[in-house]
């Protein structure tokens, strides 16, 4: 499925099968996504701080990993700014506050990171 467009319009659950079954690999659906992303988000601006080199990182040591995979192996995901997320700039609403980066994952980031 290289290249495939198609991968930002499934599921999470279809991508997981895709995943589990090798039709797509997790780098392939990142791809897919970043370039939805890159497309959309210059008008939209959802995504604040877009984290692609370690999204690219989680991608590929994905498809290192054996069976049986986790509920969100290989699945791209969106953290809400203002959420802990160990590296990542936090957001604040005032511009007068500094973004600062999390020495650590919120315990809700860590368990997504982990599924």
């Amino acid at each position: 499925m290289s290249g495939d467009r198609g991968l930002v319009d499934h599921s999470a659950l279809t991508l997981r099968d895709l995943i589990a079954t090798r039709a797509a690999t997790p780098v392939e659906v990142l791809e897919a996504h970043l370039t939805e992303i890159a497309r959309l988000n210059p008008a939209l601006n959802a995504i604040v701080t877009l984290a692609g080199e370690q999204a690219r990182a989680a991608a590929e040591q994905a498809v290192m990993l054996c069976d049986p995979i986790g509920p969100l192996h290989g699945l791209p995901l969106a953290i809400k700014d203002i959420t802990e997320t160990a590296g990542i700039r936090k957001h604040r609403c005032l511009a007068a506050l500094p973004r600062q980066c999390a020495d650590a994952d919120a315990e809700v980031v860590a368990r997504l990171k982990r599924a």
